[in-house]
């Protein structure tokens, strides 16, 4: 099964099943229908849509998860699950972009023809926030270099205020970027496409920031200071806690240095809480996670290797959370109240994923308020990759489990009780959500499966995989097919079952030798 969507109890979570969705109790099991059909039906009611959309399951739905998005008729509506009659948002005018609600649920914002719009359910009707969009200027939106590079395909550039109240949007001007070529084959008689698509030592798209208020009105453009804007790229856009502050991750081209930026308000100049600098390369780690007290913890490489650092409010770095020769990957949660801050961490190798636990302490402003708590495991496997899905509260968790030759196994587990000092006791299975056995495998006939390391003259180790035909016999030459990619860290040699390598075995059938290998700039070994 797929990793659930947690309610905000942290009891239950939503699964979809048989094209409904259920509403889980996680420690039983015990599930219920969590959507009405009936009732849906009757919302919808004055659209002759409705029957087809109460029989599927809902998505685009509210943050409290009380009512959903739906296109009737290429209008945009917010169909409700209790029955309540739904509101038509717009009327059609052309396709919808990035929809999203706002934190609070009381607005949503889109994307059409390159242009910003929002609107009030409480006062229907779209809202244009930008005008200059069009061919080669994006509002809200990548271009080709921002989604495919900069958010990893991931296109949305426009990021709602805590609050609701105000947008901070990406501007991305194009007309600088030369055209490329592109010949579409699939034509009868082929066609000719021009793409803007910067080559090495090409310019980049110019890009600006602005915050405009969500209720319309004439967009701020953020001061970047005496950055120069062909020699600009902004990594990543947020708001803090205050709801009135944005933040900015903003690097030089080449992307060898990074400043924390912040505006205390759109109006005022920049301020740099900090920099991470390096000869080679600085990624962006994720979001950072603000504290209480208004300082954040934050990913950073500065170390060599990938840790979960606390910066105060005014950019100082009061030093590392977790330290050693291994990496934390993502930060799932963050628990003010007891002190506990979980992730994802490479600490029994780069090749596989385990779940950890580190403490903070918050004695109070000029007290040392980091202990450090490296390795501190709450999840014991040690030969394979855990996929965690925490409840956003309480003790629960899911993790999807698969080894080499393991396939995944979804489990619930519950934390050891910080409270109660059990933080050195292992994580409980309370039930086994999916034992996945993959009978299958036992109609087929796989080749030898093997993990090397390759030591290189430095003391740095490759790591690689070998899948062998199921007749190898080692006094005879194969074919060997090599299989490698450099993007930063991004390791395909993992410690996980990977559906089975399928496209590995199929080719070892076949009766070649198939070999992949991370080299150091894919490895995760360390920055």
């Amino acid at each position: 099964i797929q990793p659930p969507t947690w309610l905000p109890d942290g009891e239950h979570f939503l699964q979809i099943r048989e094209g409904k969705l259920w509403k889980v109790d996680a420690r039983t099991g015990k599930a219920e229908v969590f959507v009405d059909p009936e009732k849906l039906k009757r919302s919808l009611a004055s659209y002759k849509e409705a029957d087809a959309i109460s029989k599927r399951a809902p998505t685009r739905m509210n943050p409290d998860k009380t009512a959903m998005l739906v296109d009737v008729g290429g209008d945009l509506a917010l169909a409700y699950f209790d029955g309540k009659p739904a509101v038509k948002l717009a009327k059609s005018d052309g396709s919808r972009e990035y929809l999203t609600f706002s934190p609070k649920g009381d607005r949503i914002a889109f994307v059409r023809g390159n242009n910003l719009f929002a609107i009030d359910p409480a006062n229907p009707g779209e809202k244009q926030l930008t005008t200059d969009g069009g061919v080669d200027v994006f509002n809200g939106k990548g271009d080709w270099v921002y989604e495919e590079e900069i958010f990893m395909r991931a296109g949305q550039a426009y990021w709602w205020s805590p609050d609701g109240s105000q947008l901070a949007f990406m501007r991305l001007d194009d007309a600088p970027v030369k055209k490329f070529n592109i010949v579409d084959t699939i034509p009868t008689r082929g066609r000719l496409e021009e793409y803007r698509y910067p080559k090495v030592g090409d310019p980049n798209p110019t890009v600006s920031l602005h915050v405009v208020p969500a209720s319309g009105g004439k967009p701020v453009r953020l001061d970047l200071g005496d950055v120069k804007l062909d020699d600009l790229v902004i990594a990543r856009v947020g708001w803090l806690p205050n709801a009135k502050s944005v933040f900015a991750y903003v690097q030089n081209r080449t992307q060898t240095r990074m400043d924390f930026t912040v505006w205390d308000t759109p109006e005022s100049k920049p301020r740099a809480l900090f920099r991470d600098q390096t000869k080679a390369w600085v990624d962006d780690t994720g979001p950072p996670h603000f504290l209480p007290d208004g300082s954040l913890l934050y990913l950073t490489d500065r170390s060599g290797y990938r840790h979960l650092h606390r910066f105060s409010a005014e950019g100082k770095d009061l030093g590392s959370i977790t330290a050693g020769p291994w990496e934390v990957r993502d930060v799932l949660r963050v628990d003010a109240k007891a002190n506990q801050v979980y992730f994802t961490a490479t600490v029994n190798g780069s090749t596989k994923l385990d779940l950890c636990s580190g403490v903070i302490e918050w004695p109070g402003p000029g007290a040392k308020s980091i202990r450090v708590y490296s390795g501190r495991f709450v999840e014991p496997y040690s030969d394979g990759t855990n996929q965690i899905a925490m409840a956003p509260v309480g003790p629960l968790f899911v993790t999807r489990f698969s080894g080499l030759e393991n396939p995944t196994t979804v489990l619930l587990r519950e934390l050891p009780d910080p409270f109660k000092n059990e933080l050195g006791g292992w994580p409980k299975v309370i039930r086994v959500l999916d034992s996945n056995p993959v009978y299958e495998r036992d109609d087929y006939r796989f080749g030898r499966f093997e993990s090397v390391t390759i030591p290189m003259d430095d003391g740095f180790n490759l790591k690689g995989t070998l899948v062998y035909p199921p007749e190898f016999d080692p006094k005879k030459k194969y074919p060997v097919w090599l299989m490698t990619y450099a993007g930063p860290h991004m390791p395909s040699v993992r410690e996980g079952f990977g559906g089975g390598r399928l496209l590995d075995q199929s080719l070892a059938s076949s009766g070649i030798v198939v070999f992949r290998v991370d080299p150091r700039s894919a490895s995760g070994e360390s920055a």
